[in-house]
């Protein structure tokens, strides 16, 4: 079976060995095999004890494929070292030019409030920004999480309409200013996780990444996507899934601040926070802030147990990349 007598059946065995690492178990090499060229065997232990032959493991040297043999034989002098699967941080500086930038997050439509919404879009308007930060959880995704679910809840299709409409209100109040919308947060990686494990065939289909169902690109809304940091002249950006997974303390600005070791604004945990250290060798302050959210206070997994507040900020910052938090909070329909 070497050489240019190889069968069409053994030229797909040999093209899948050199394909897959040597330590992948013959049986699920088979099972891919079969998976992807049914029609060329009759099952998949014949594949199974093709692939034990041309990786000579049937016990007959003479059987195995020398070709084969020779040409994926390794000795210790021409290891090499794998390359690594981890990709280099990324970081987005938002541009120099912006100024006075609001920010805001953890709408979770269609779970916000829309009186809050208007009175911090009402103050953002009234303050002059010139750009508007979404931190993430804009959306929800109800439908899509892996928590227990009410069926007596919309379907996804009025969820996601309602995210649309919403986007498109926010481009409407404010429709001369830059926009960005942070993608990297934990709602909207419901709806990744969702494509990974129930449609990944639709990976990498540019109708069916998240932007393009959001269509920010006809509202105008810069998407921030894939990113490992985010920086506002100075100051990080996080939006905080990550940092908080232990839970955020009774200070999350101080449980920020104990993560990240250096001054850095973040969301998620729906509280209003600040927090400010110094460094006792040269005296360098860090100063740490979160943000409240914009859902409606009544939404059901926030009852009786929630400290949460609603809460947005205003970010002002100098052509040397200082900058200045003013962090906001709604309480009674008036912002503090």
């Amino acid at each position: 079976m070497g050489g240019s007598n190889r069968t069409m059946s053994g030229q797909i065995i040999n093209d899948y060995l050199g394909k897959y690492p040597s330590w992948m178990p013959s049986h699920t090499l088979a099972s891919l095999i079969y998976k992807e060229n049914s029609n060329h065997f009759e099952d998949k232990e014949q594949i199974r004890s093709l692939i034990r032959y041309y990786r000579g493991k049937l016990g007959n040297t003479k059987s195995s494929d020398k070709d084969f043999h020779d040409e994926y034989k390794r000795t210790s002098v021409n290891f090499v070292q794998p390359p690594s699967w981890v990709e280099e941080k990324v970081v987005f500086s938002l541009p120099i030019g912006i100024k006075k930038m609001g920010f805001i997050s953890d709408l979770q439509v269609p779970f916000h409030d829309p009186t809050a919404i208007d009175i911090c879009f009402e103050y953002l308007t009234k303050e002059g920004i010139d750009s508007l930060f979404m931190n993430g959880d804009v959306c929800d995704f109800y439908q899509l999480s892996d928590f227990q679910k009410d069926p007596r809840v919309r379907k996804f299709d009025e969820e996601y309409e309602a995210i649309l409409e919403m986007l498109g209100y926010i481009r409407k109040v404010f429709p001369d200013i830059v926009i960005y919308y942070n993608l990297d947060a934990n709602h909207e990686a419901r709806y990744q996780r969702y494509m990974r494990t129930k449609a990944p065939e639709l990976l990498g289909i540019d109708l069916f990444e998240i932007e393009d169902i959001f269509r920010l690109n006809a509202f105008n809304i810069k998407p921030i996507k894939d990113i490992d940091h985010i920086k506002f002249g100075h100051l990080p950006i996080i939006h905080g899934d990550t940092t908080f997974k232990r839970g955020s303390g009774v200070s999350p600005a101080k449980t920020l601040f104990d993560r990240v070791k250096q001054s850095a604004i973040a969301s998620h945990c729906h509280r209003t926070s600040e927090f400010t250290t110094k460094n006792q060798f040269d005296g360098e302050i860090f100063t740490t802030w979160t943000t409240g959210h914009l859902m409606h206070p009544n939404v059901e997994y926030c009852k009786h147990v929630d400290q949460y507040n609603q809460g947005f900020a205003v970010l002002e910052k100098e052509t040397s990349g200082e900058y200045r938090v003013h962090n906001k909070r709604i309480i009674n329909n008036k912002v503090f």
